[in-house]
Order: structure tokens, then C-alpha cells, then sequence
């Protein structure tokens, strides 16, 4: 490591891409993608280097960014191997390419002053030779009220009042390094990733099964580990991390035995999970990004095997993301429009489409196999979440094989995995569960389509004009182009009756309580009355209060869903609400705004069917 970091080439043999496009990357494939990585993360220090010495006042009142770089030279020359890990934790790679794109006008706005941006090179070198056992002094920023040395910990610093950013001393001189404030100093401990009074070292996550280990860090401290930079710490409180811990090591015994291949892969390329806000029951948020190779952000999960599914979930985009640094899956994000995911509140483009396809593609693997090794109510949703994802993911997948976007390598990734999901469908399921995935598809698809799809305006005015004058459909819609995608940012809790079918798969006494309270959205986000009331099978109970609430909400989305739903339960499936939702919300709020009222949703329904194919759209 110097300043000049030269260039090496990397390939990916066939047999890896083969495997990666299969799912079944093992451990050697992981290493490559490593490989790249911190040739990649090089590049990217070195690029980052060269920008800020270009830009005049780019550290403000810290050092150079020279005189950071060398400090970190030289804890480099001393303990390679502790350096080496440190540069590629996830964080600095966000750092890297956070910073890179503010010094060249490209990244979003942050409250941060670009120095104490760039400053986090100097605790990153503080952070170096603290590793590496070098004398040093260095400045460094404080964010907040905590100094902080990357992949180590932080030192809690005096508030400033209103000042969120200050400036800290790092030194070490034969002892222990300190960090300072005038006269406040904290003193690390002889092992840094201890606690000690003023020092909050970033814990770790351990576990041991089958005589494999893994040993990851859970950091709530550092200010690049979330998606949107910079983030001031948020200590978890010790019983969740104890809890974060209890689970981590149930889902590891999992995973090594039911899942040993990708406990392997895991063990390999996973460096951190970052904790985020608590999620509700079924709703598990996750993230990773393409700049933090091996970071999950994750909320904490309610059992072992949805951590266990998180971290499959996780670590196949951080993969795909991998992948990507050497191989080219798609031309460009945009297409004519942007896509339908399964899995999505909202459109995505198709590299985004990509990325599920990858992801759920591991998840329904995950299920596969756990629904086999399981009994009474946990079986059924382990069979659920087998039966839905297989059908979501090869859905998506048949998307994407029509895509222009898909590079040859992209194609064959797809096709791949599409082959792969398309041998899972005939797996049996029990009946009442497969019923249950295959309605919060539908569910899932005709939300998306009432948020997300506008038919052409001049043909929804020529509608509301003909049912206003009482006349009949002016002409066959069959022969109507498709409705075209208007991304909606409003859209939320697409999924808020499948997750009612999970807890009543799994938790009916907690179903039929959540069933007799007048507000269900204060534990399920989304749910109201009418969604339990149709999960319980009284369709006709449910879509008299889904039609009541649209006289009340003409244009609301989820009711218009939840009636249409009810519509599938009895077996209509030609029916136009299944088909074309979004025409009949169109027309609709079209005659609303022409005579002042709106006709019922069954009303128009009948009227406008009857000129529809089911298969239009």
C-alpha cells in the first residue's frame, strides 16, 4: 500500500459465474469477489486522495490529507493483515464513494461541513496505527458527541450546543491512545474493542456451529454505516443487543444445519449487521448497498429462522452487488419505464428487478428447504412463504427475460435462475396454504396496478362522459393500449393482508384478538377492519365495508384492492377489478369530478366489463 495503489486486472472464471448464476457460489467464488473489492476500494481511496488535495480548504483546520495518508502507510508497513481488514470494512467503502461524489457535485445534501467528510480518512488513520501499536497524534472529527475511531469504537466527546461537528486529538505515545477535548480526555482500553469509562467500543456478533464460526461487528456507532450519510451514533440498549446476540446464534445453528452452503458463503463475505428501527411482526427491514461490500442493515427480527432468512436475503444482493464490479448483468438502469417487483411497494427499474430476482430467489430457496424440517403452525408458514416466493420471483423473472436491457451475462443469470424457480412450482403445498400465497399475489398485483398504473386520460373521459349520459361502452376496450406507469410515492402496506394470513397461519389466538379491535393499523400497518374480516374467509362482511369506506374515500386503493379480493375469493375471476383496477379508480374519479358523485364500484364494474377481455392490460 502507497500512494499509488498501480492496477491489477481481475477475472471471474466460468466456473464462478456459473455457480453465482445458479445460487450456488461457494467460498472461492466469494474470495474473488473480495479481491475485487479491495482492488476496487483502492482505487477508490487513491481517487478520493487526489480529489481532495485538488480542492483548496478541504480539511479545514485538520491536517492534510497527506499527512493522514502517510500515517496510514505506515501502520500498513507495520501490520498488514489489521490494516488490510480495516480498509475493507463496509463503512469506508460507503465513506469512499459518498465523499468522492461530493468533492466532484454529485452527491445528496448533507448538513456535514466537507471537512469533517474528508476528516474521516484522519480517524481512519487513528484507527490504523492504533491497530498497528504506532506512536501517533492526529486530529480527527467528532460527530455529535462521539469522536470516532472506524472499526474500533468511539470516545464520547462534551456537547457543543448547537454545533453538531468538532475537532478531537488522537494520540499515542508509549501507552494507550487517547482521544481529547481541552481538557476532557478519554483513554482507549489495551484491547479497543472493549468498553471502558468514555469509550464505546463496536460490538460484536460471534456464534460457533458445526465447527464453523463467524464473527461479524453490530455497529450502532459509526457515521458511514447507513444508506443515507452521515448518521450520528444510536447505541443500542444492552437487552437488545443481548437479544440481537441470542438470535444471531440461533440463526447461525440454523443455517449451518439446514443451509450449510450458504452458512459457508456467509461465514466468508458477511462483515456487519447495522441495526436499524425495531420492524413490525412479518416485516423484517433489510438493506445493503452496492458501495458496503458485506454490510445488512436489518431492524431486529421476532424469531430466529427471520434472521436466519434476512442474512440468506441480504448477502445475495451484497453477491449481485460483487458480481457487478466485474461483470456487466445490465446495460443501464432505465428502460421504456419502470417494473413491476413483486415484492415491492413501488416500480423499480430493471437492474433494480435484478437485484430482487436474486434476492428472493435465496429466500425461496430458504423456505424450501426449512418448510421440510418443520411441524403444525410454523410448517404452514414456512410452506406460505415457499409457495409465494417461488410464484413472485418467477413472475419477476419472466419480466426481465423480455427486458432489451439484459447484457448476454445478464441473460444467462436470468434464464438460469428462471429455470431453477420454474422446476420449484409443481412442489406440492397443502392446499389451504397454497390458496393463501396464491391470493396475496393476486392481492399484491392488483394494489400495485391501482397505485402505480394511469389509462389513457382521453379514453377515461370518454367513459365517464358515456356512463354520464347513460349510454353504453363507446367502444372495445380489448383494443386499448396498456395503462402506463406513473410512480406514485404515496403507496405503502402493499402487503398488509398477506401479512394478516401469516399471523393467522401461525398465531390464530392473536389473529382473532387483532380481529376484535376497532383499530388493527396500530399493529398492522395499513390493516383496518374489512382486511381481517376477509382474511377470515367472511367475504361478504368485507366487501361491505371495503365499498362503504370507498363512498367515503372515493379514490382509496386499498379498499378498491380488498373489494376486488373479495371478487376473487368467490371465484370471479373474469372479473374487470381483477384485471384492469386501475380503469375502473380512473373512470370513477372521472365521473366524480364531472357530475359531483360517483357511482358504486360494482355499478361500474358491470358496466364497463362485459367490453373487457380478462387478459387485457
Amino acid at each position: 500500500m502507497d500512494s499509488d495503489p498501480g492496477f491489477q486486472r481481475h477475472r471471474l472464471i466460468v466456473d464462478h459465474f456459473t455457480a453465482f448464476a445458479a445460487g450456488d457460489a461457494g467460498a472461492e467464488a466469494i474470495d474473488a469477489l473480495l479481491a475485487a473489492e479491495r482492488s476496487h476500494r483502492m482505487l477508490m481511496l487513491y481517487a478520493l486522495l487526489r480529489s481532495a488535495r485538488e480542492r483548496p480548504g478541504a480539511t479545514g483546520r485538520l491536517p492534510s490529507v497527506d499527512h493522514a495518508w502517510t500515517l496510514l502507510v505506515r501502520s500498513h508497513q507495520q501490520a498488514p493483515e489489521a490494516v488490510e481488514s480495516l480498509l475493507l470494512t463496509p463503512q469506508v467503502g460507503r465513506w469512499c464513494a459518498h465523499v468522492l461524489r461530493r468533492l466532484h457535485g454529485a452527491a445528496p445534501a448533507t448538513p456535514a461541513p466537507l471537512w469533517a467528510e474528508v476528516g474521516y480518512l484522519h480517524a481512519l488513520a487513528a484507527a490504523a496505527a492504533t491497530l498497528a501499536g504506532l506512536d501517533f497524534h492526529m486530529s480527527i472529527p467528532v460527530y455529535g458527541e462521539l469522536a470516532v475511531l472506524p472499526s474500533l469504537g468511539g470516545a464520547s466527546m462534551p456537547p457543543r450546543g448547537k454545533t453538531l461537528w468538532g475537532i478531537a486529538r488522537a494520540r499515542r505515545a508509549a501507552g494507550p491512545t487517547t482521544v481529547r477535548v481541552d481538557a476532557h480526555v478519554v483513554e482507549l482500553p489495551p484491547n479497543p474493542r472493549d468498553d471502558a469509562p468514555g469509550w464505546q467500543s463496536v460490538r460484536r456478533l460471534r456464534a460457533q456451529a458445526r465447527a464453523r464460526s463467524i464473527d461479524i461487528a453490530f455497529d450502532d456507532l459509526d457515521p458511514y454505516r447507513a444508506l443515507q450519510v452521515p448518521t450520528l451514533a444510536q447505541r443500542c440498549p444492552p437487552a437488545a443487543v443481548d437479544r440481537w446476540r441470542e438470535l444471531f446464534d440461533e440463526a447461525w445453528s440454523l443455517l449451518n444445519e439446514e443451509q450449510p452452503a450458504a452458512a459457508e458463503t456467509l461465514a466468508r463475505g458477511l462483515k456487519e449487521i447495522v441495526p436499524v428501527y425495531q420492524g413490525e411482526r412479518f416485516r423484517v427491514y433489510s438493506a445493503s448497498g452496492a458501495d458496503a461490500f458485506g454490510s445488512a442493515l436489518a431492524s431486529q427480527p421476532g424469531t430466529a429462522s427471520e434472521l436466519a432468512v434476512t442474512l440468506i436475503h441480504e448477502f445475495q444482493h451484497i453477491k449481485l452487488n460483487g458480481l457487478q464490479r466485474l461483470v456487466d448483468l445490465c446495460d443501464g438502469d432505465a428502460g421504456p419505464e419502470p417494473l413491476y417487483a413483486p415484492w415491492r411497494d413501488d416500480p423499480r427499474p430493471a437492474k433494480g428487478l435484478l437485484q430482487g430476482v436474486y434476492a428472493f430467489s435465496g429466500v425461496t430457496c430458504f423456505w424450501r428447504e426449512r418448510r421440510t424440517r418443520l411441524s403444525g403452525p410454523e410448517a404452514d408458514l414456512a410452506q406460505y412463504e415457499f409457495a409465494l416466493w417461488r410464484r413472485q420471483t418467477l413472475s419477476a423473472l419472466r419480466i426481465l427475460q423480455e427486458r432489451p436491457e439484459l447484457t448476454d451475462y445478464g441473460r444467462h443469470l436470468v434464464d438460469t435462475l428462471s429455470q431453477r424457480l420454474a422446476s420449484w412450482q409443481t412442489e406440492p403445498v397443502p392446499a389451504n396454504v397454497l390458496s393463501a400465497a396464491e391470493a396475496a399475489a393476486v392481492d399484491h398485483r392488483i394494489s400495485w396496478r391501482l397505485w402505480h398504473l394511469r389509462p389513457d386520460r382521453e379514453l377515461v373521459a370518454e367513459l365517464a362522459r358515456a356512463w354520464s349520459r347513460g349510454q353504453a361502452v363507446p367502444l372495445p376496450l380489448t383494443s386499448v393500449e396498456q395503462s402506463r406507469v406513473v410512480s406514485d410515492p404515496r403507496a405503502q402496506w402493499l402487503d398488509t393482508r398477506a401479512v394478516l394470513a401469516r399471523l393467522q397461519l401461525v398465531d390464530p389466538v392473536e389473529f382473532r384478538r387483532l380481529r376484535a379491535d376497532p383499530n388493527p393499523g396500530q399493529q398492522v400497518s395499513g390493516a383496518v377492519p374489512a382486511d381481517l374480516d376477509y382474511v377470515s374467509g367472511d367475504l361478504e362482511e368485507a366487501g361491505e365495508r371495503y365499498e362503504a369506506a370507498l363512498v367515503e374515500r372515493p379514490d382509496s386503493p386499498p379498499h378498491l384492492a380488498g373489494l376486488a379480493m373479495c371478487l376473487h375469493g368467490t371465484g370471479d375471476s373474469d372479473h374487470i377489478l381483477l384485471h384492469r383496477p386501475e380503469l375502473v379508480r380512473a373512470v370513477r374519479q372521472a365521473i366524480l369530478s364531472e357530475a359531483g358523485k360517483t357511482p358504486s364500484v360494482r355499478e361500474l364494474a358491470l358496466w364497463l366489463g362485459p367490453a373487457l377481455r380478462p387478459d387485457a392490460g
